[in-house]
């Protein structure tokens, strides 16, 4: 076959083959080490995780979530991008975030450090700087996308979700002064 239509060409597995193959742990966990990835915004005094898997076929990402609501991990969600092109199977729950990557860490090799800090991160026992610093370092090793961020979040995820309620609070606080004694 000729180079240009060679560069054209996408090789992808009939993944139709694998409908009546059971899914386990240990297949969900290679999948997300294969098409899976640990998303972060960070605020203030938090940091929000999302987990996803893309994949192009529709159907492989609503068995998978099918499988994983039947171990007890809710709330994904199968979503079509670029003209539905493209499939992302999301998880925004932090305890459902959690539950799932304990159950499929073992499977893990590539994305199982992540995993762990994710992990550590959602259970309080890494603070929010530690666990960036370990996401950076994914990235310069290239096993994450993304880029190196700069925090500095000495404070675990709870203090920093309670930090995040009283700055609010002391807000509303000061709006509502400020309404009453205006009038």
């Amino acid at each position: 076959m000729p180079e240009e239509l060679l560069s054209r060409v996408s090789v992808v597995p009939n993944l139709e083959d694998t409908e009546d193959k059971p899914v386990s742990l240990d297949w969900v966990g290679g999948f997300f080490d294969g098409e899976g990835s640990v998303s972060l915004n960070v605020r203030s005094f938090s940091i929000d995780i999302q987990v996803s898997i893309t994949q192009v076929y529709r159907p492989i990402l609503e068995r998978v979530n099918s499988f994983l609501n039947a171990e007890g991990i809710f709330g994904g969600t199968v979503y079509s991008e670029r003209g539905g092109r493209v499939n992302r199977l999301v998880f925004t729950s932090n305890h459902s975030i959690l539950r799932m990557l304990t159950l499929i860490e073992p499977a893990l090799r590539i994305k199982r450090r992540q995993a762990r800090a994710t992990i550590e991160y959602l259970s309080d026992a890494l603070e929010g700087a530690d666990y960036i610093e370990v996401m950076n370092q994914e990235v310069k090793l290239r096993r994450r996308g993304g880029k190196v961020r700069l925090i500095s979040q000495h404070w675990v995820r709870s203090a920093g979700i309670k930090k995040t309620r009283l700055e609010s609070m002391a807000l509303a606080r000061s709006v509502y002064q400020t309404m009453r004694h205006s009038e």
